[in-house]
């Protein structure tokens, strides 16, 4: 999420699930105090992803809760192969096992089954509902 959209989202927003970087965490505690959050793990190691390193999850984890915001769980986009989305979901179920979050927001359209395997409890499936997107 862009910084600069925080405090407009927050008006509006029941939940925020892209909360990935120190500085989002101190604008929404200011902006909503007690606002639930999912903290995005980036699985992939790509700088073009959104989402924190696995090994930053803890701490941000423990940051948001400090601000006292409602860390409901992690979210994660997994990588298109079948071998990565299996790592990537087994990494955030363990993290969130860790860190005593009950919600997984893991798979999307093309690998929700495998979602399911490792325990998501929210999936992302807007093409499988609405079709692919359309360039304008």
């Amino acid at each position: 999420m862009q910084t600069n959209k925080i405090r407009r989202v927050t008006k509006v927003a029941n939940v925020l699930c892209t909360v990935s970087r120190v500085k989002e965490i101190d604008k929404i505690a200011r902006a909503r105090p007690h606002m639930a959050v999912y903290v995005q793990v980036d699985c992939t190691g790509r700088v073009t992803r959104n989402g924190a390193p696995a090994r930053e999850v803890a701490d941000l984890v423990k940051l948001a809760r400090a601000r006292e915001l409602d860390v409901r769980g992690l979210m994660t986009v997994a990588p298109p192969d079948e071998s990565g989305a299996r790592e990537a979901f087994h990494i955030t179920s363990d993290l969130a096992d860790e860190l005593d979050l009950l919600e997984r927001s893991m798979g999307m359209s093309d690998d929700l089954e495998l979602a399911c395997e490792f325990g998501t409890t929210e999936v992302r499936v807007g093409r499988a509902l609405f079709g692919p997107r359309t360039e304008h």
